[in-house]
């Protein structure tokens, strides 16, 4: 037997049949009005066109129509030419003129016809971009359905190259790239003249130097190699004093104003990449060691030049005269340690008379003096020699005292004699404010505090140690 599910069977219902058939029909025939209304919107469009089509063909005939007027008057003219010209010449100049005529009007007529299908096209896209739904959907409230995609359309002419743009910011900088191979080797070069690389070697002057205090010191050093080396100086026991030293490339090295510590072994160093060489020079200076004396001058009068007598001495330079008494000036402050000796006397016409002339006396003290202070030294000369008779002069003492006239040290000349066959301790001077006298003779009293003893121009007298009023301090 058969079986039936149920519902598998249709709707026996007449009334749920005629609704389901009423609203098919419905949409058929919205379908239907809605297609006839596009159909009859692209008919419109279709007839809009074929009429402006018509008048554009219209327009091109009235421009054939022109252009054909004006080529026979042009025809009309070159053919008047043409009889007028009598010449090979001009009759070539015609032909070319018609040609020109020809390519003019040629170009005429793909001008127009460029201008008014471009016209053409232009218009019909207008038509239809303005086209919007609501031509096709004349029913309110209804929505259009859209068609399918056309097919893609022929691919347009490359338009013309646009201007060219501002150039833009710059770039980030890339990664490096892979080291290229090497190159091909270069050819030899041809030798130079210069001398051959060399290692340095270093010749210094002088290499022992003694001076004395407040004096000023060179050394030098020659220094060779090839590259040229650098040269430098150096003091083995410490470093160079900036403010006294100076040195340079030459090799040369300069102490000015030395003292008791510059004392010391100097290195000169000459350096390349090759290697470097040195060595080493050595400076004593000795303390201050100047000795003054009476400068050559003899008798009553003192000095008047100072001469070349202190060349080479710590004092050079430093020493001046003012009426036959030399003054001083202290170079550097410290202790001073002076030695003063007086003139010893004279003698006469005696045999053996020198041996026993008096003697002068010898002074040491130590005194701090400052740099820039006047010291004033008046050095004793030797007693008058009589070498015609009997009896002779005293010497001169010897004094050293400040700028205001303040004694540091004094020391005594020695007496006269007359007739000595023996030495005289009185005739020599003592270290007391007051001189001995003489021997022999009318022995006149010695100088006292400072004062000399009395002048005696006699021939047959001897006189006593003195100084005369002239080289008093």
């Amino acid at each position: 037997m058969a079986s039936f599910k149920p519902g598998s069977m249709c709707n026996k219902d007449p009334e749920s049949n005629n609704k389901r058939f009423t609203h098919q029909n419905g949409f058929v025939l919205v379908s239907f009005v809605l297609h006839l209304l596009v159909g009859l919107s692209v008919v419109v469009v279709f007839i809009t066109l074929n009429q402006r089509l018509a008048a554009v063909e219209r327009e091109l005939d009235d421009h054939k129509t022109q252009l054909k007027t004006l080529n026979q008057h042009a025809v009309k003219n070159v053919e008047t030419t043409v009889r007028t010209d009598r010449g090979f010449n001009r009759a070539e100049n015609i032909k070319s003129r018609q040609s020109h005529l020809r390519v003019r009007r040629s170009v005429i007529d793909k001008n127009v016809s460029r201008v008014t299908m471009e016209t053409v096209r232009s218009e019909i896209q207008q038509v239809f971009l303005n086209m919007t739904a609501s031509q096709f959907c004349h029913p309110p409230n209804k929505v259009c359905i859209p068609g399918k995609q056309g097919s893609k359309g022929v691919r347009g002419k490359r338009g013309p190259k646009g201007a060219q743009g501002p150039m833009g910011p710059p770039g980030k900088y890339g990664r490096q790239g892979l080291r290229g191979p090497p190159g091909m080797k270069g050819q030899k070069g041809k030798c130079g003249l210069s001398e051959q690389v060399s290692e340095p070697t270093v010749f210094v002057s002088p290499s022992t130097l003694t001076v004395h205090q407040n004096q000023n010191v060179t050394f030098y050093c020659n220094a060779h190699g090839n590259p040229k080396p650098s040269v430098t100086w150096k003091k083995v026991s410490g470093q160079l004093d900036a403010s006294k030293t100076y040195t340079d490339q030459s090799g040369l090295l300069q102490i000015f104003t030395v003292d008791s510590n510059d004392t010391d072994s100097y290195v000169c160093t000459a350096k390349s990449v090759l290697g470097e060489a040195s060595k080493n020079v050595k400076l004593f200076v000795q303390g201050f060691k100047a000795k003054f004396t009476n400068l050559g001058a003899t008798g009553r009068l003192g000095p008047t030049s100072i001469g070349s007598h202190y060349n080479c001495q710590s004092h050079y330079g430093q020493v001046t005269l003012s009426s036959g008494i030399q003054i001083w000036k202290v170079p550097l402050t410290g202790s001073y340690k002076i030695e003063a000796v007086g003139a010893s006397g004279g003698y006469d016409n005696k045999q053996n008379s020198r041996l026993y002339r008096g003697r002068g006396a010898r002074m040491i003290g130590t005194f701090q003096l400052l740099e820039g202070e006047l010291i004033k030294i008046l050095v004793g000369q030797e007693g008058g020699i009589n070498t015609v008779s009997s009896s002779s002069g005293g010497g001169g003492g010897s004094f050293v005292v400040r700028n205001d006239s303040s004694p540091l040290i004094i020391a005594g000349g020695g007496a006269g004699i007359k007739f000595a066959t023996r030495r005289y301790s009185s005739a020599d001077a003592n270290v007391t404010t007051s001189g001995n006298h003489g021997h022999g003779g009318t022995e006149w009293a010695g100088g006292r505090d400072g004062q000399g003893a009395r002048v005696d121009i006699s021939s047959d007298n001897s006189g006593t140690g003195k100084i005369t009023r002239e080289y008093h301090c």
